[in-house]
């Protein structure tokens, strides 16, 4: 290729393309499906094992017999709460790593996925985008209090905060910033991606419930079927969300900047 040629390939388009973002989310979900799905297993549903066969272990652990029986009950109160409370971390770093990862082959798309080193990479995003995030959801909760629009706008801005982290490795404030600078000019286009991608997977959620009212007739069954499948379908929507977040980060890059995903990919070779 030549310079000028090179030149040109990097040029930024200025333009949003909302088909193209959706087409290749749903493309890339397609195609990295039953990776995504291993990730959701070991992150999402060993520590929920984990955590339920320590909950009954230590419920069997304690004295039963009608003398003690309220010390029994007590104690086990005591050590739910404290299961609980230990758990919470663990699902929120175990859910956070499982986003970065996905992020990270997103972003890995156009070159051949070293999965061992984007897996050990992502550890050292997990502190700096749980502060990212927890910072992100106040400001957007705050926003949603003013009359809404602020946070719907604020969500909007914020919306890219993850593949920045993981991306270009900015610190918390500088990754705010990255988000906020590169959504500017195109904060429409992205809410109405983020629109789609909301109806779509809403849309997914009521064929599937909707098959299961079909199939099973016993309405007691029917709804137990129907709540436990909601865990997996909000698994889903959360993998759906993290994937266009990273696709609509390289189009932006490309509209604004004209770099292409290759090349921000190649962080993780």
């Amino acid at each position: 290729m030549t310079d000028a040629a090179a030149a040109f390939s990097r040029s930024p388009s200025e333009r949003f393309d909302i088909g193209g973002v959706i087409a290749r989310t749903l493309v890339t979900l397609g195609r990295n499906l039953p990776l995504f799905a291993l990730l959701a297993v070991l992150c999402i549903i060993v520590p929920a094992v984990i955590s339920t066969a320590l909950s009954v272990a230590f419920e069997s652990a304690l004295p039963t017999s009608n003398v003690i029986v309220g010390a029994s009950t007590q104690g086990k109160l005591g050590n739910s709460a404290w299961i609980g409370l230990l758990s919470s971390p663990i699902y929120m770093y175990s859910f956070l790593y499982m986003m970065i990862v996905i992020s990270s082959i997103v972003l890995s798309r156009d070159r051949t996925i070293e999965l061992p080193r984007i897996i050990s990479v992502a550890w050292c995003h997990i502190l700096p985008l749980s502060a990212i995030l927890l910072l992100s959801w106040a400001a957007i909760a705050l926003g949603c209090m003013l009359f809404i629009v602020p946070g719907i706008i604020l969500a909007v801005a914020l919306n890219v905060v993850i593949p920045v982290r993981v991306a270009e490795g900015l610190g918390v404030a500088g990754s705010l910033k990255r988000s906020w600078t590169l959504t500017q000019g195109f904060r429409w286009q992205i809410f109405l991606v983020l629109l789609l991608m909301f109806l779509i997977g809403g849309a997914v959620a009521l064929v599937v419930l909707l098959l299961v009212g079909a199939i099973i007739h016993n309405a007691v069954i029917g709804s137990i079927i129907a709540a436990a499948l909601l865990v997996p379908l909000y698994v889903v929507v959360h993998i759906l969300n993290v994937t266009s977040a990273t696709v609509i980060y390289c189009e932006l890059l490309k509209a604004k900047e004209g770099d292409s995903s290759s090349e921000v990919a190649a962080a993780f070779s």
